[in-house]
């Protein structure tokens, strides 16, 4: 455009422009139609790099809005360092609510599925109850029934209480001096019930040690640690349990000989409500590791898992004094 507007010019001032002036009249022509034309070019790219890419994440954000979440497409392919950065941050931030969303949706599904299980279990019962042609120990066995479904209830909305505490706490949990020994072992004498009715014979190597930290909520790792070790091991098993100071650490090993997990177990063994062996799942809903996870690293420790399917589980916890 510059260059044709140029030969008009000049075909112009060649006839009309006396040659004294004709350079002069040039340049300063030639000047005014560059910023001119740089002019109508600005707009362009003020919409190109700038109004068009906001416009484009204004709508992903009304998506955003209305829980679009797998609806949002962004790809910024501009040179404004800001908007690259803008789009960046977007876009992760887009990822983690879809995340959030979907976890969301499987704890509510999961839950839902979980209550549905033993109040089915109890609805059936009643109604076999019902008829007066039962025996004495076959309405005993239904009872039975009922208290077991019942237990199951108390126990997932416990653990669902419970994890959902711990993951909304805001301040820290009182902390305070005990007897990490001592702890272990009355959770032991609390379980004592379930592990001599599997015959499990335990190899108890616990340094006397006095720990700093949050006494409640640490209970219910040992405690579902111990548990879950019981729950895996064969009848007539043998688990180990090993606490002592590791240079400035507190380490905690426990052992069993029991069923053990795949390599995909091991890499969801922490996650809500999954639970490696559906053989047990009635003995449990798969929170009791997501708590023991959750607590660790609310207090900033650690835990690793080494296993093998039929050879058994080992859970290392060590603990930052």
């Amino acid at each position: 455009m510059i260059t044709s507007s140029l030969t008009l010019i000049t075909v112009y001032a060649s006839n009309n422009i006396p040659n004294v002036a004709w350079f002069g009249f040039i340049n300063s022509v030639t000047g005014i139609l560059i910023l001119f034309n740089l002019g109508l070019i600005t707009p362009i790219i003020i919409v190109n790099q700038l109004i068009r890419p906001l416009g484009n994440l204004n709508a992903a954000s009304d998506k955003l809005a209305r829980g679009e979440f797998n609806e949002v497409k962004l790809n910024y392919q501009g040179k404004v360092k800001e908007l690259d950065t803008l789009f960046n941050n977007f876009k992760i931030m887009s990822e983690e609510l879809s995340s959030v969303e979907t976890m969301r949706f499987d704890f509510v599904s999961n839950v839902s599925h979980e209550f549905k299980t033993p109040l089915a279990a109890i609805e059936g019962c009643v109604i076999v109850l019902q008829n007066d042609e039962l025996s004495e120990e076959e309405r005993e066995d239904y009872f039975k029934r009922i208290l077991t479904s019942t237990e199951c209830l108390s126990s997932l909305v416990s653990n669902i209480l419970l994890l959902n505490k711990l993951e909304n706490i805001t301040t820290v949990p009182e902390i305070s001096e005990y007897r990490l020994d001592n702890q272990i072992l009355q959770i032991l004498l609390q379980q004592e019930t379930i592990w001599n009715a599997k015959d499990i014979y335990f190899d108890l190597h616990l340094e006397e040690i006095t720990y700093t930290g949050p006494k409640h909520i640490m209970y219910h790792v040992w405690s579902n640690l111990i548990s879950n070790a019981i729950k895996y091991s064969h009848e007539h098993g043998k688990i180990k349990i090993h606490l002592h100071k590791k240079e400035t650490d507190i380490c905690f090993t426990i052992t069993d000989k029991g069923i053990g997990m795949s390599e995909k177990d091991i890499r969801h063994i922490f996650d809500k409500f999954y639970q490696a062996d559906t053989a047990h799942k009635k003995d449990g809903n798969g929170l009791g590791l997501a708590q023991v996870k959750k607590i660790l690293d609310m207090t900033g420790n650690k835990i690793s898992v080494n296993s093998k399917p039929n050879e058994g589980s080992s859970f290392i916890v060590t603990l930052s004094q």
